[in-house]
C-alpha cells in the first residue's frame, strides 16, 4: 500500500513494517540491504523517517501511526497501530 503524502522512503518503510513487529536496527539493515553502499548516517535516516511518518498521520489525521517501546536508535521496537 503505498500513500501519495509519503516520499518515497517513507513509503518503503511503511511497506516493509506492514503488520510486523520490528526492531529499528533490523528496519534499516532490510531497507538498505539492496544497496551497493550504505549512507555514513544510515540509522538517523531511518529514524527521521519514522519521525515525519508520524508527523504527517498526526496532522492529516490519519487513522494509524507507528508505535515505539525501548530506547535507542537500534534498540527500540516499532509496529503500525490503529488509533481509536
Amino acid at each position: 500500500m503505498t500513500y501519495e503524502l509519503f516520499s518515497p522512503t517513507e513509503n518503503e518503510l511503511i511497506k516493509l513494517l506492514d503488520k510486523r513487529v520490528m526492531k529499528i536496527g533490523d528496519l534499516t539493515e532490510e531497507f538498505y540491504s539492496n544497496y551497493p553502499v550504505k549512507p555514513l548516517n544510515f540509522q538517523n535516516i531511518v529514524s527521521g523517517a519514522i519521525l515525519r511518518i508520524n508527523k504527517k498521520c498526526k496532522y492529516h489525521e490519519l487513522n494509524w501511526h507507528i508505535q515505539g517501546f525501548g530506547l535507542g536508535r537500534l534498540g527500540k521496537t516499532i509496529w503500525k497501530e490503529k488509533l481509536k
